[in-house]
């Protein structure tokens, strides 16, 4: 499961929190622990900055299999 959102909006944390997804993403907030990966948008707190990091993130951790 992959969040996008920008800001926290109390449904989307919701949904997330309840997943039985088995990686969660999203970006990083304060007092949020549901996500297996957060990404630390305060420095560049855009749409493109978070998909790119999660990109980056997600590309270093995936192994392939044949």
């Amino acid at each position: 499961l992959i969040d996008l959102s920008l800001q926290e909006y109390l449904p989307i944390q919701f949904i997330v929190a309840l997943s039985k997804a088995k990686l969660k993403v999203g970006r990083y907030m304060e007092h949020i622990d549901y996500y297996d990966i957060m990404i630390d948008t305060s420095k560049d707190n855009t749409l493109d900055n978070l998909i790119n990091q999660i990109e980056l993130y997600l590309s270093i951790i995936n192994v392939k299999h044949n």
